[in-house]
């Protein structure tokens, strides 16, 4: 088995991640048309193609849907803590300038398409102790890169003991090369695997006029204490779990009614061209009259007068107007916003933050499902940097989660504001449904929002701790 097999799980899956790829990315539309006289291989027919694609009209609701979502999970900020020595990675998380908030933002977005997308934490190869002033520089430190679903070709599982580990993960890449001022991308793969237990990172490649695939280079990263790696510092990012597991992106059937969509705007946009063209027709008109009109240079709108025989007749024909496809086009518009709006309601599965059994239970969306998975991932990531650059202190990263729960209508709002006013609940149980519906600034403790109310003489004398309801 060669370096570059493709496991049978990935290549079903990879024509879904292209479909959705290309709906969300407005990227090679035209190989989603269907072909018209596929049989007929004159230029007649691919001009006749070519004007057919060239007419249609993309309705970019993937993409609408994709940013959207996103959106509503990153309107509010992150919460994330880090010590001295990976604060770094909120300015520069892959080592070209990206930030972190923006990584998290794409890892999102990928697992939206995909279900699937894949965080790798790396070290750059060093000779020695590395100073802590290169670390400082930022010339030698850990960096986290996202691994996009459809690079990741191969992946296996070993049983160590009791602990089942990640022991292998294959992925495409690329390398750059430079000669005589020309920059030439290069296919590699990389290959992440366990070998006697311990971390190996290998880097192949096929020289030129070669059908094998050779080591480019080789090495075994280690912790900053020192010692090899034991594990590899890759996870999965998934919309339903953080495994191995492919499951149907979330957004494929979004995906396949905006290709439906597409494919029927084309036939529409043909069936108007169609429709719009008037054919002129003549009746009992002998050749001599037909040979006057050639002479006289007679054109279809022109308002030179016809001479036509006696009993002659001339007119046009058209097509009466199809209805049937924009009706067909109405309909899938309407479809694609329901199904859009599934993502925001709340669905029936529950997972609790971080793993934490002792955690508030929600209803899930599929979106905050994909944003507590996000977290949890890159929760992990950020404490293998911190193992790379052998920094110890607490980590958290909490992405927002006011868009998981359901909008208080104004009744429910007044209702809740009546029960505090009463004294029925105190501001410790107010203050969060105040601050959810950004009437109260989310950083403001209790007794903050306590002091300032009574400064306005406001009604916070309500239940205080030890009361009796």
């Amino acid at each position: 088995m060669a370096i570059d097999y493709q496991r049978d799980e990935y290549k079903a899956a990879l024509p879904k991640w292209q479909l959705v790829n290309d709906m969300a990315s407005e990227e090679n539309l035209a190989s989603h048309l269907i072909e018209l006289n596929p049989h007929d291989t004159s230029k007649e027919n691919e001009a006749r193609n070519e004007a057919y694609a060239e007419r249609a009209s993309f309705f970019g609701a993937t993409e609408f849907t994709l940013k959207g979502l996103n959106g509503v999970a990153f309107e509010d900020d992150p919460s994330i803590s880090l010590p001295s020595g990976l604060d770094y990675l909120l300015k520069n998380a892959n080592g070209q300038g990206l930030d972190l908030y923006q990584q998290m933002q794409n890892t999102t977005a990928n697992v939206l398409k995909n279900a699937r997308s894949g965080l790798f934490v790396t070290y750059p190869p060093t000779e020695g102790d590395t100073s802590r002033a290169d670390q400082e520089n930022n010339r030698s430190v850990a960096t986290i890169h996202v691994i996009d679903a459809t690079r990741i070709i191969n992946w296996g599982y070993t049983s160590f003991g009791a602990e089942v580990k990640l022991s292998l993960l294959v992925f495409t890449d690329t390398m750059e090369t430079f000669e005589d001022y020309e920059v030439e991308e290069v296919e590699i793969i990389r290959e992440l695997a366990l070998v006697d237990g311990l971390y190996v990172d290998r880097k192949w490649y096929k020289p030129a006029k070669s059908s094998t695939w050779e080591i480019l280079e080789a090495s075994e990263p280690l912790q900053g204490n020192g010692q090899r790696w034991n594990s590899i510092p890759f996870t999965f990012v998934g919309s339903e779990d953080n495994s191995d597991r492919i499951v149907t992106p979330p957004l494929f059937s979004l995906a396949k009614m905006n290709r439906d969509h597409w494919r029927t705007s084309a036939d529409h946009r043909e069936s108007l061209w169609f429709a719009g063209q008037v054919q002129p027709w003549a009746s009992n008109v002998d050749e001599s009259t037909l040979e006057q009109w050639a002479k006289a240079g007679i054109y279809v709108g022109s308002r030179q007068m016809l001479c036509l025989p006696e009993g002659g007749q001339f007119g046009f024909a058209q097509a009466d107007p199809n209805t049937a496809n924009r009706d067909e086009l109405d309909r899938l518009e309407n479809s694609m916003a329901k199904i859009g709006a599934r993502f925001i309601e709340p669905g029936s599965a529950n997972k609790t933050a971080q793993q934490d059994a002792g955690e508030r239970k929600v209803q899930h969306s599929i979106l905050s499902l994909i944003s507590v998975n996000v977290e949890d991932a890159y929760q992990q990531a950020c404490e293998w940097a911190g193992i790379y650059m052998n920094v110890d202190g607490d980590i958290d990263v909490t992405l927002a989660r006011d868009f998981m729960q359901p909008e208080l209508s104004d009744a429910a709002r007044n209702y809740i504001l009546g029960l505090h006013d009463r004294g029925l609940i105190g501001d410790e149980d107010m203050l969060p449904i105040l601050k959810r519906d950004k009437l109260v600034d989310a950083e403001k403790t209790e007794d903050e929002y306590v002091e300032e109310v009574r400064e306005r003489s406001g009604n916070v004398d309500g239940m205080t701790d030890g009361d009796d309801a």
